[in-house]
């Protein structure tokens, strides 16, 4: 059965560059612009795995992951960043994030660990 994983980001090449490397036989990836779109279609579709930014303008990766976690217990997020302090990183590690991408990340970081979050490796 083919996984599913939604990508948020407000940046349109990390968006482009990710479901490019990740998108496969075996997962679907489904893209958001920003933090709305990202609640809107976890409030409609059932998701594996969400991999969003914890900065963007209308809406904060971390606030993505907490109505991840109300709404779809069973998601796996991975929270990326370019810039947080430790007190933002607890939050996100309390929230109930699995991992932390710093970015610029490198590829093959990410598609490891989408293998091993999704359990595909």
């Amino acid at each position: 059965m083919k996984k599913s994983l939604l990508i948020v980001d407000d940046e349109k090449l990390v968006r482009w560059t990710l479901a490019k490397i990740l998108a496969n036989d075996e997962v679907e990836v489904v893209l958001a612009a920003g933090g709305k779109e990202a609640i809107d279609r976890i409030d409609r579709e059932d998701f594996d795995l969400i991999i969003t930014d914890l900065a963007m303008p209308d809406c904060s990766g971390l606030d993505i992951l907490l109505k991840a976690r109300e709404i779809r217990p069973g998601a796996k997020v991975i929270m990326m960043t370019g810039y947080s302090g430790d007190a933002e990183r607890q939050q996100v590690w309390q929230a109930g994030a699995c991992e932390i991408i710093d970015k610029p990340f490198r590829v093959e970081r990410v598609m490891q660990l989408v293998r091993q979050t999704l359990g595909n490796g």
